[in-house]
């Protein structure tokens, strides 16, 4: 794996910027007795006595990998080493429940013990660092860069037990989902590595899906006096942390390779939604241990003095109390768990110790609260011992295929930021993706710490954020489709998104109720996850609500008699953003769903939808450039409609002349084409305009320093004044959705170096603000970002359909290797002067034609696989190789093409 660049290092070490404490004493020695030296007047620059220090932009943690599992929740570690915005409790925000840390801002369902400081992250997990070099006192390492009242479950700790401090500095790099942490400090006669990482397996929904967190730490001692050292895990129990009437309970489990603590709890309301259990294992079994503490007493004064933990269970008396009027144990809030590993180290010696955490919260309810909707890992597990007996026997294995996928990522002559750009929108599946028990499968819109933003599956941005999923686990893609199918209308109209549930739909989001790009949309995603797979039942399942979706487009929303959809102001993904009659943006979905759709409708034998849509997509091309083209680009709209009741930004009915042109030039103008290449379903535009308007696109909207704005006008370079009546600039403003996703298009479209451009300025962009892995739009870790995926599909040129794969890369070097992945497995592309070698290197591989383009090849090169041998065909500039029978590959096979 290529060491990244856009690793992140936090000092965090006081900077002397002012003047020293005895150039002050020596001053005031030298004012004469009574003197009185403080002046009327002052200068900005001039030096203040007192404690210096100074801070920069970026030493603030604001973001960091998020780890865990699909829909199973997990957690963020940041540079400072603690661990943030846990998700595993069903607690909101991702969750149904309540607030796990910090305040519920929208004041529901709040009790006493809902403080401002409910649960820290600094103290939810946390390792902790106890030495004593020989001849020395000991000494407590908490490894993080803590922050805040309580640390380690102890208050003001620099006041009541100052044998313990953080680190001083923490050098931190992420690439999803692993995280290193080296952690250093002038009183540690040691080094200390954390590599922590969840598995992550394209493909496997199971193994992706699990309640499990792994930390593998390497200790490598520097002193030259033998030194005893012991690293110990601690968590404090989230099991029904909102839950007043419980009773504590816990099990030590020891094996011959791990020992593991388990919190769990009985006497209380197993319906409740933090009702569960999660626990720790080491993989030493030498692990020594002590659960059911809450106060230093109990715990961290033995730590001090000891250099073993007691292998003491103190939970049912030690966590639990006698209540008269219930005439039974009742649980205290806290429950601190711990396991430790200690060793007697030698100069220059090392320690390695291993931990996993596993959780099992069953109890995910709808967002009504009435319906389990549990997760998926519930298919395989009862509790949490079974999660981390699982964790534990399969962690190599785990460990072997995740490491597998991420170092074959890196295997790519594409540009660091380019690779580290994509990966980033990785996490956005742990901290937003939710999965239910039946595997019904969603992304919420977006999430802060204190709320999420927007609903599940939103269609509009799933467009663009879908590619990732559709790319790596088209099955979850498909799930979410047939959720939509569930819940379209009568009337063939798609819903905009659902609540937390799967079941029902959210009607209305921000004034916007009648979406015209959503059948579109819907139709689009429901091809491309068909011609992807090239699976035939989920076709036959959902063609009768694509077309249903497509005739209520036809027959409710063309107002002017000529076929093709028209918008009367705002009422697609750009919500404050109104556009009317004929909009490019909606035009080229349109253009997209119906080309698909005839597609389809072959494979299906569906001749009477041909005989009715060919023509209408046939006339929706010509109208586009007539109406739309401006010479310079696809212009934003082109009405011919008369007076109307359309919406405001705010919702409000309002009664206008909708007839008019507008010259805006929008990035998304033709993201139906950027959607047909991904699926090879040829040009929706004219080959020369597109690529004229693609330019202008650069040319108006995008600025190096800034990045690529959703819209420009003619005459307004830099900022276009916003109306009255829109509640948010929508125009001026920057999407790293739409952004990432126009890089992808621009590599299909043949314009690699103003595509490695814009990648560029978005990665600095968002390693300046803080937040890498926590892209911003409506909330935070948004959705439409995930579409960074089609990056690595457009590096390659990349497209499937029906078992035809297309490669047409856009590197422009002499040799090259690009990364690519396609349903059942992952691949590379390798040029090698005049040869091209496509190697399998994980999954299976099915295809029935292979195209390529833009690789220099003979003519006459042919394909060899499995002992076989192709001749091609040329078609007007790219070679295509017809295997006549489905051709299968397996990890390790290759085709070569020379």
């Amino acid at each position: 794996m290529k060491r990244r660049d856009f690793i992140s290092k936090s000092t965090l070490s006081a900077v002397a910027a002012g003047i020293s404490a005895e150039a002050i004493m020596a001053q005031k020695a030298q004012a004469s007795p009574g003197e009185n030296n403080i002046k009327s007047t002052h200068s900005a620059t001039q030096a203040v006595p007192g404690v210096s220090d100074s801070m920069i932009f970026a030493q603030k943690a604001r973001s960091g990998v998020t780890i865990g599992g699909i829909g199973a929740g997990g957690a963020e570690i940041r540079k400072d080493g603690i661990f943030y915005n846990w998700s595993i409790a069903n607690n909101q925000p991702k969750g149904t429940g309540k607030f796990l840390l910090g305040v519920d801002y929208t004041n529901k369902g709040r009790n006493d013990g809902e403080s401002l400081y409910p649960m820290q992250p600094d103290y939810m997990l946390f390792f902790i660092l106890r030495y004593q070099v020989e001849g020395e006192n000991p000494q407590m390492k908490i490894l993080q860069i803590e922050d805040g009242y309580k640390v380690g479950g102890i208050d003001m700790h620099i006041y009541e037990f100052p044998w313990m401090t953080g680190v001083n500095r923490i050098d931190y790099s992420g690439c999803f989902p692993f995280v290193k942490l080296e952690y250093s400090d002038p009183d540690m006669p040691m080094s200390v590595t954390l590599n922590t990482w969840s598995p992550f397996v394209p493909g496997d929904v199971k193994n992706s899906s699990l309640p499990l967190l792994y930390f593998d730490f390497d200790i490598k001692l520097k002193s030259s006096k033998k030194t005893q050292v012991m690293l110990s895990a601690v968590y404090r129990s989230m099991a029904g942390f909102d839950v007043e009437d419980k009773t504590w309970d816990s099990e030590i489990q020891k094996n011959t390779n791990f020992v593991a603590s388990i919190s769990k709890l009985i006497e209380t309301d197993t319906k409740a939604s933090s009702f569960g259990e999660m626990g720790m294992a080491s993989l030493n079994p030498a692990t020594s241990y002590h659960t059911g503490w809450g106060h230093r007493h109990q715990y961290h004064e033995w730590v001090l003095t000891h250099n073993e933990l007691r292998n003491l269970d103190a939970t049912k008396e030690g966590r639990n109390y006698f209540d008269k009027q219930k005439n039974r144990n009742i649980g205290r809030k806290e429950c601190y768990n711990a396991l430790a590993v200690s060793k007697d180290m030698a100069p220059n010696d090392t320690l390695t110790a291993n931990f996993v955490m596993g959780w099992n919260f069953p109890n995910l309810y709808d967002s009504d609260g009435k319906n389990v909707i549990g997760h998926y890992y519930s298919n395989f597990f009862k509790n949490a011992s079974e999660v981390l007996s699982y964790g534990v026997q399969q962690r190599d294995d785990l460990y072997k295929k995740t490491k597998l996928f991420i170092d074959s990522y890196y295997d790519s002559s594409a540009p660091q930021y380019v690779l580290d750009l994509v990966n980033s929108q990785l996490t956005t599946f742990i901290t937003s993706g939710i999965l239910g028990k039946n595997m019904d499968f969603g992304v919420l819109e977006g999430i802060t710490w204190h709320q999420n933003w927007g609903p599940v599956g939103t269609t509009d941005v799933n467009m663009y954020g879908g590619v990732m999923v559709s790319s790596l686990f088209p099955d979850l893609a498909k799930a979410t489709m047939k959720v939509h199918k569930q819940l379209q209308l009568p009337t063939g109209e798609i819903r905009h998104s659902f609540k937390k549930g799967f079941a029902e739909a959210l009607i209305g989001v921000a004034g916007v109720t009648e979406r015209l790009d959503l059948h579109s949309q819907y139709s689009v995603m429901v091809l491309r996850d068909y011609f992807h797979t090239n699976d035939m039942t989920y076709l036959k399942e959902m063609w009768p609500s694509v077309k249903k979706a497509l005739d209520y487009t036809l027959s409710e929303r063309d107002l002017n008699g000529d076929q093709q959809p028209d918008m009367t102001g705002i009422m697609s993904s750009y919500d404050n953003f109104p556009m009317y009659g004929m909009a490019s943006y909606i035009q080229s979905q349109w253009l997209a769903a119906l080309a698909g759709a005839l597609q389809a409708a072959k494979a299906l034998n569906d001749n009477e939808f041909i005989k009715k849509y060919a023509p209408i997509f046939e006339k929706g091309k010509k109208l586009a450039e007539e109406k739309l083209w401006n010479g310079k680009y696809y212009r934003l709209y082109n009405s011919d409609l008369k007076t109307m009741t359309t919406k405001d930004g705010a919702g409000k009915d309002v009664t206008k002349d909708l007839s008019g042109i507008d010259e805006g030039c929008l990035t998304d103008q033709i993201i139906g084409q950027w959607c047909a290449d991904m699926c090879g379903l040829g040009d929706l535009f004219n080959k020369d305009n597109r690529k004229k308007a693609l330019k202008s696109i650069v040319e108006m909207s995008y600025r190096n320093n800034f990045g690529l704005k959703n819209c420009s006008w003619p005459g307004y370079e830099f900022y276009k004044p916003v109306p009255d009546d829109i509640w948010v600039d929508q125009g001026n403003t920057v999407w790293s959705g739409v952004e990432v996703s126009f890089v992808s298009f621009l590599l299909y479209e043949g314009m690699y170096t103003e595509a490695l451009a814009l990648a560029k300025t978005i990665h600095e962009r968002y390693i300046k603000c803080g937040r890498y892995w926590d892209h911003q739009e409506f909330g935070g870790h948004y959705f439409r970002a995930m579409g960074a995926w089609g990056i690595i599909n457009g590096l390659a040129g990349l497209s499937i359909n029906q078992g035809t794969y297309g490669l047409a890369p856009a590197i422009q070097e002499k040799m090259y290797k690009l990364f690519f992945t396609f349903p059942g497995g992952y691949a590379s592309l390798q040029y090698i002067g005049t040869k091209a070698v496509i190697s399998l290197i994980s999954g299976e591989w099915k295809l029935n034609k292979l195209k390529i383009n833009n690789i220099t090849l003979p003519k006459t090169a042919s394909a060899k696989a499995l002992g076989k041998t192709f001749v091609p065909k040329e078609i007007n500039g790219m070679l295509e190789y017809d295997f006549k029978a489905t051709l299968v590959l397996k990890a390790g096979d290759v085709i070569e093409v020379g």
